[in-house]
């Protein structure tokens, strides 16, 4: 039997490396090279109690030393409860062998453990590349264009941190830098940092769950027709009893552009406010109804490029003062697939040219495997961290002129194209539109995700438009993500 099969198999699974060696004891003596330790621990490795590869060779054959022997001890002993009545004998025995050093190693982990209590601070990151187009269908008619040349390229870089500030409140803060890629010689293009997310969450207080105060992703509302990524500053609160989750949410979505003017809508505080409440009626089903109340107002221009997707006066005109309205979603699981669906009907307050009760709908289906269920792109069809993992959806999306808050919509940049141009399906997606999109994602290893999306645009109420065919854009992207 050969010692050093032991120790390519311990350095294999990180049991003898980084910190084990950096804190290992150089004064404790070696194993002898003939002692029934090697055998005991050898009989763990082929057993699989010690993981590793017990079919290769590390090329040092060194004895191992005591305080080693107690690391490898306690690897075992956490897999004592599922072990034959040998095998526990075998564990036992070498717990008692190297007993002293193995309360050398508890106190160790202790150590370790209060540094960690007041050090939990976590920097990560992601950095994304995309290559992307469009094929503007109203190029004649509204002077749409293609995006074209070296504006199909570009990246965005992101850093955040997060912590606990004791046992009951957390923080995070995240910093986002975009720009094309060539373009750096040029403006701000990846140069204009964004504080995109910043929060404090404290939990179990006032009787709910969670309380989130500050800048944040807008993720409340059913599985995301309506929604925004980051930079929504409210307050959001979480209640679960038994079957019934409550989630309650209120701030501010949009830039009051005369804040201290004193003129025109200055006060105006453009504020969302919604309640939800989920049933779950079994680990494959969920049912959510809820409510939203939208002090946002709705515009259109002559150049169609009002925040409601129609064809507007030859100055900007409000069409609607704020808006209300109901919420009917549902996610099943069937299988390994999942079915996201929602429905909302909204009332528009002081309507004009336009419908006040406008209606907007969604519905996905695909093998979604990520910690979250959401609509895609609102959230990952895979968990990045799950190397060789892969997901896809296709879904349908309708919305009516006004039916979801300016702002808010939850397809809304998902796509891109050009935001200043008539009907662009950047800024409307999810105004006025109706849309097919298909979805791949693969993580080819642990932190890199490679995401393929294709979405096909239409006009959904042609009348309010000067267009004379229903087709907008054809819109596809790839782009890979790492990370850290």
């Amino acid at each position: 039997m050969k010692k050093s099969t032991i120790l390519f198999s311990l350095f294999a699974t990180g049991i003898l490396s980084g910190s084990v060696f950096a804190t290992a004891p150089s004064a404790f003596s070696d194993v002898p090279q003939h002692h029934w330790a090697y055998a005991a621990v050898q009989k763990l490795v082929d057993e699989g109690l010690v993981e590793g590869y017990t079919d290769k060779n590390f090329q040092d054959d060194r004895p191992i030393s005591r305080y080693e022997f107690a690391i490898i001890t306690v690897r075992a002993q956490q897999k004592i409860d599922s072990v034959s009545i040998t095998d526990k004998q075998t564990i036992n025995k070498l717990s008692n062998e190297f007993s002293n050093e193995l309360n050398l190693v508890d106190a160790r982990d202790a150590r370790i453990k209060k540094i960690e209590s007041k050090t939990k601070i976590y920097v990560g990151g992601e950095t994304r590349f995309r290559y992307f187009g469009d094929d503007v269908h109203t190029q004649g008619v509204s002077g749409g264009k293609s995006v074209k040349g070296s504006d199909h390229f570009d990246f965005r870089q992101r850093i955040y941190v997060k912590g606990d500030i004791d046992n009951q409140f957390s923080f995070l803060g995240r910093v986002t830098a975009s720009g094309k890629l060539g373009d750096a010689d040029k403006g701000n293009s990846g140069n204009t940092v964004t504080l995109d997310l910043f929060n404090v969450m404290g939990k179990k207080l006032w009787g709910f769950d969670s309380i989130v105060l500050g800048r944040m992703g807008y993720n409340y509302f059913g599985n995301g027709l309506i929604g925004k990524p980051a930079q929504a500053d409210g307050i959001g609160l979480t209640k679960t009893v038994g079957k019934l989750q409550f989630k309650g949410w209120t701030g501010d979505i949009l830039t009051d552009s005369d804040l201290g003017t004193g003129s025109g809508d200055s006060g105006n505080a453009n504020q969302l406010t919604s309640a939800q409440m989920t049933y779950t009626v079994n680990k494959n089903l969920a049912l959510t109804g809820g409510y939203y109340w939208a002090d946002i107002n709705g515009t259109a221009q002559g150049n169609g490029m009002g925040s409601v997707n129609i064809l507007g006066p030859s100055t900007s005109q409000t069409v609607f003062s704020g808006s209300n309205g109901w919420l009917a979603s549902a996610t099943a699981s069937i299988g390994k697939y999942t079915l996201l669906v929602d429905y909302i009907s909204t009332h528009l307050d002081d309507a004009i040219g336009i419908s006040n009760t406008p209606k907007a709908w969604a519905v996905q289906f695909g093998k979604m495997s990520g910690k979250v269920k959401k609509f895609y792109n609102a959230s990952d069809l895979v968990d990045h961290e799950q190397a060789g993992s892969s997901g896809w959806a296709i879904g349908y999306h309708v919305s009516d002129p006004g039916a979801t808050p300016n702002n808010m919509g939850g397809f809304d940049t998902v796509t891109v194209a050009y935001a200043n141009q008539p009907y662009s399906t950047f800024s409307h997606a999810t105004d006025n539109t109706r849309a097919w999109y298909f979805a791949y994602q693969y993580v080819p290893r642990k932190n890199i995700l490679l995401s393929l999306d294709y979405a096909k645009f239409w006009i959904n109420k042609r009348q309010y438009t000067n267009l004379t065919d229903d087709a907008l854009d054809d819109c596809w992207s790839a782009r890979l993500q790492f990370f850290f």
